[in-house]
C-alpha cells in the first residue's frame, strides 16, 4: 500500500489478523507471526510472509494507514483489507 509522496503529512501503519480458519481438523490458524509489516518510507508499505501458511484455510488480514499532518492532527485512515485463500495441505 502507498500513500502520496508529501511532505505535509505523517503516516503510522498498523497490520492485524482478522480473522483465520483452518478449513480441516488439525490446521493450525495462523497468527501475526506469520506475517511482516515492512515499512519502506513513511508513506509506503509491504507486507509479506515469514512462514509458509498450512492450509487449507481462510485468512483476512486489515492493513491501516493512519494520516496526520506535521502538527499531529488527525486527517483520516485507509484500510486494506486483505484475503488468503490458501487451498492446498502442509507437508511435514
Amino acid at each position: 500500500m502507498s500513500a502520496p509522496q508529501t511532505s505535509q503529512k505523517q503516516f503510522a501503519w498498523d497490520l492485524k489478523v482478522i480473522d483465520a480458519r483452518p478449513q480441516k481438523s488439525g490446521v493450525m490458524a495462523v497468527n501475526r507471526g506469520y506475517f511482516d509489516l515492512n515499512i519502506r518510507s513513511s508513506a509506503q508499505a509491504v507486507v509479506s510472509l515469514n512462514y509458509q501458511i498450512p492450509g487449507p484455510q481462510d485468512v483476512e488480514l486489515e492493513l491501516t494507514m493512519q494520516i496526520t499532518d506535521l502538527r499531529s492532527r488527525y486527517t483520516g485512515t485507509a484500510v486494506s483489507k486483505i484475503f488468503l485463500y490458501v487451498t492446498g495441505e502442509s507437508v511435514v
